[in-house]
């Protein structure tokens, strides 16, 4: 739902100030590393134990660092800069490199479904827990069909509607 946003704010930012090379390779490099990186560790807990849980500890840490960050950022920034040339530069590599940690991240969970045969589902609005199912389930709505007459099967349910048998 995003993405076309991001790419309505980028088209209209590049129109308006320009393309630089530079920026928009790097934030590209970082994004995709920093993307991997956010993803190492669910991975790897969903893969020892089948879920990952964020506790609230972690959630807090993650604010309070993101915070510092900004406003270090941010006053970095603003102290030490003067030409506004620059600033667009940091702006189009921050463009870059947030939409580049997306698609990383997303295709990080992706490699490891087919890698390892599971779906990767997720629960809490801000996804607190995270968990694997096989890819197989009786809540598979991709490969759902009744096994005894072959009918699709559209949404979750414990019996076929064409032949009325139990689904296992």
């Amino acid at each position: 739902m995003l993405s076309p946003l991001w790419g309505l704010v980028t088209l209209l930012y590049v129109t308006v100030w320009g393309f630089q090379v530079l920026p928009i390779l790097l934030g590209l490099i970082l994004g995709a590393v920093a993307g991997k990186g956010i993803a190492l560790r669910p991975l790897r807990s969903i893969g020892a134990r089948g879920e990952y849980t964020v506790s609230r500890q972690n959630i807090i840490a993650r604010l309070v660092v993101g915070l510092a960050v900004s406003g270090g950022s941010l006053f970095l920034l603003w102290s030490f800069v003067s030409d506004l040339s620059f600033w667009h530069a940091i702006v189009e590599g921050g463009y870059a490199m947030n939409v580049t940690a997306y698609a990383a991240l997303g295709a990080s969970y992706m490699a490891w479904e087919v890698r390892n045969g599971k779906r990767i589902l997720s629960e809490g609005s801000l996804g607190y827990r995270m968990y694997a199912v096989p890819k197989n389930s009786a809540g598979d709505l991709i490969e759902n069909f009744c096994t005894s007459c072959g009918a699709a099967l559209f949404r979750d349910s414990i019996f076929c509607s064409s032949c009325g048998i139990r689904l296992p």
